[in-house]
């Protein structure tokens, strides 16, 4: 897996948003709304919210595409609010129906979302702890990105880690961290060695690291076509290599002719 950098949106936000840390902390003192830069449309996706400090009043979860950025209506589920499942942090409704859920957050409270688009779920954690399942009918949505609101114009802090940084609690079982994102790379391989073909440049791995693979690994089976006019030596790195990742690619040889690869 790769990791993008999924932050806050400055762009697709309302009004009294204060971003800092990388845009991953927002001090806000308007009642508005924010969201974050990417989307997702399927996949069970894990994220941690923290509460840093001032005001409680926060509601947090995801917004489909078609939810105005604008809009006051969070609590009711009618009109712009049927684009919203969430949970709110005082007394911990869940919204847009504003019925009984979770408990209310604190200042160094950790929510976690858990988002199965697969299934349609969506469940929030306490410290680690699950409040249960706040949402069942996801697939009425369509994109969806994680969705924040200040329910009013008292100064608040909060802070979000979408997985480019370790988590405070466990991702579930089944999860991965709302950064990750499927990285399909190509290497040869032939003797000792691992090899790349990256815009007319062949690469020689001296290891099979995650770092190597990501960085080096050709996107595409037609890299490897053309002519080449430089060889590099990679360097060995410590990175160690984690779940997940293959070293394989077959090839249609009834759909592409290859003449020769020679490699060394």
């Amino acid at each position: 897996m790769a990791v993008i950098n999924v932050t806050l949106n400055p762009n697709d936000a309302g009004t009294g948003h204060l971003l800092s840390t990388d845009n991953l902390t927002d001090t806000v003192t308007a009642g508005s709304n924010i969201r974050a830069t990417h989307s997702k449309t399927a996949g069970k996706w894990y994220w941690e919210i923290k509460y840093v400090s001032g005001n409680a009043a926060l509601a947090m979860g995801i917004a489909d595409i078609r939810y105005p950025i604008s809009s006051a209506v969070w609590n009711t589920n009618s009109g712009d609010g049927i684009y919203l499942r969430g949970y709110y942090g005082i007394n911990g409704p869940r919204i847009p129906e504003n019925t009984a859920y979770g408990s209310t957050w604190a200042i160094n409270d950790v929510i976690g979302v858990a988002l199965d688009l697969d299934n349609g779920t969506l469940e929030f954690y306490k410290n680690g702890a699950s409040m249960g399942v706040s949402h069942t009918n996801l697939k009425s949505l369509g994109t969806v990105f994680p969705f924040f609101r200040s329910i009013n114009t008292t100064s608040k802090t909060f802070t979000v880690n979408f997985g480019a940084s370790p988590f405070s609690y466990s991702i579930p079982t089944g999860y991965q961290a709302y950064a990750n994102v499927s990285a399909n790379k190509i290497l040869l391989s032939s003797g000792n060695g691992v090899y790349s073909l990256k815009e007319s440049v062949a690469y020689k791995l001296n290891i099979d690291s995650e770092k190597n693979f990501l960085s080096y690994g050709a996107d595409s089976i037609t890299s490897f076509n053309g002519s080449l006019t430089k060889k590099r030596n990679i360097k060995n790195t410590s990175a160690v290599l984690g779940s997940g990742k293959t070293f394989e690619h077959t090839v249609d040889m009834s759909k592409r002719r290859v003449d020769k690869i020679t490699l060394g």
